[in-house]
């Protein structure tokens, strides 16, 4: 199922024939990633249809630029990219380089007078 979430959400799928080199083993591969995407299928479903999960739908450029901005902004003020400390991954940032990305993002989603993106 791992694999069929790879595959659906960014397009990326399992080289078979660099894993397997006889028919058989190929065969097998194919039946068991089509099992674990009927799988994925599956499990996407029931969480559709149970009320507990809710699909955030992208409907206008607006709807792109909030999403945009709140996960920029939820990321700059999270305690891991506060300061220029490290937070224990030997990662760290200074306040000015976040700005900067803020700003990056902000001026990368703005529409140009054609009303497209830059």
């Amino acid at each position: 199922m791992l694999l069929a979430g790879v595959h659906k959400t960014t397009g990326l799928s399992l080289n078979i024939n660099s894993l397997a080199k006889a028919d058989d083993s190929r065969s097998f591969l194919k039946k068991y990633l089509s099992f674990g995407e009927h799988l994925f299928n599956g499990f996407c479903s029931l969480c559709r249809r149970s009320g507990l999960f809710k699909e955030n739908k992208i409907e206008s450029y607006e709807d792109l630029s909030n999403a945009v901005k709140n996960t920029v902004n939820n990321l700059v003020s999270s305690n891991n990219l506060q300061g220029n400390s490290s937070n224990g991954t030997g990662f760290s940032i200074s306040q000015e380089q976040l700005a900067n990305i803020q700003a990056q993002v902000t001026s990368a989603i703005q529409p140009t007078a054609a009303g497209q993106k830059q």
